[in-house]
């Protein structure tokens, strides 16, 4: 890895001018003493050799970036909705619960009164027949 001075130097630049375009390709650079990757070197280079480099690699950047963004967002709705369309199933559930035990209660009870009448008969446990 080098700085970016002595990469600078070596392109006859100034070093201020390097961590200038570099931040201009938005590459995070510390400063002219720092440290960059060989990616960097490589797009430094390829900036002073040709100075439109400096602007295609800003714009695919800005490309990615903006592709990014664009995802984030649609997948932050894609979860809002299915957040809504949750509680919406909840709530329908919810409500629906209550109407379910009533029916079942109203038939617990049927039963319960029909077991009685089948069951009629003395203390001994045998029905009768009617």
């Amino acid at each position: 890895m080098q700085t970016v001075s002595s990469l600078a130097d070596r392109l006859g630049m100034t070093p201020e001018l390097a961590v200038e375009k570099l931040r201009y390709m938005l590459i995070e650079v510390e400063g002219a003493g720092a440290e960059i990757s060989d990616d960097a070197c490589d797009l430094l280079i390829e900036a002073a050799d040709d100075p439109e480099a400096a602007d295609r690699v800003r714009n695919a950047k800005l490309l990615e970036q903006e592709k990014v963004q664009k995802r984030t967002e649609r997948l932050k709705e894609a979860a809002k909705k299915k957040a809504a369309a949750k509680k919406k199933a909840d709530d329908a559930a919810e409500t629906k619960k209550p109407v379910a035990k009533k029916k079942a209660g109203a038939r617990g009870k049927e039963g319960e009164v029909e077991a009685e009448e089948e069951h009629v008969g003395d203390d001994s446990g045998h029905a009768i027949a009617e």
